[in-house]
């Protein structure tokens, strides 16, 4: 990371970024139409074994898995059959967004907070992990426990990412 002074390896204020935003974009690279397909979701989380700091190498220890749900068809389902699991999937989350301006055009600034990464991308087919995955989602909006059915879970598609890389940075 360039800027030192602004990255955060403490994975206290990383969960803290975790719960304050609330979109996450995927991105993908769709070889057919060369191109690079992003798409902005709705997320829930888990880590565990966390550890209390990033390594140097962004690697999470324990295993952190982003979580998110959507229609059983379409383009992001393609693009995830097609990737097998594999790593390469980039993700962005950002969130406290605020201008600070300036006199000067190019001395404008900004207080933000950000994670980006990679991992591998798989569907879970699993009802119960599923069902994990809704409940922490939804808690991740609404603050509160929502219980879900197996036969709600299968309704839609849930899949994972398992970050395998990371890196977070501050600016107040």
């Amino acid at each position: 990371m360039r800027r030192k002074d602004r990255e955060v390896r403490d994975i206290g204020r990383i969960t803290a970024i975790l719960d304050e935003a609330k979109v996450c974009r995927l991105g993908f690279y769709d070889s057919e139409a060369q191109e690079v397909y992003i798409v902005p979701l709705n997320y829930g989380w888990q880590w565990s074994e966390a550890g209390t700091e990033l390594p140097e190498d962004g690697a999470p220890q324990g295993e952190l898995k982003l979580y998110f749900h959507g229609a059983k068809e379409g383009r992001k389902l393609d693009l995830i059959a097609k990737t097998g699991g594999r790593k390469g999937i980039g993700f962005e989350i950002e969130t406290g967004f605020e201008l600070h301006p300036s006199d000067k055009a190019c001395s404008h600034s900004a207080a933000f907070k950000s994670l980006i990464g990679t991992g591998a991308v798989e569907l879970v087919e699993d009802s119960e992990e599923k069902i994990v995955a809704l409940t922490g989602i939804m808690k991740h909006y609404t603050s509160r426990h929502w219980d879900f059915t197996a036969e709600q879970a299968d309704a839609v598609a849930v899949f994972c990412l398992t970050v395998g890389r990371l890196s977070c940075k501050e600016h107040a």
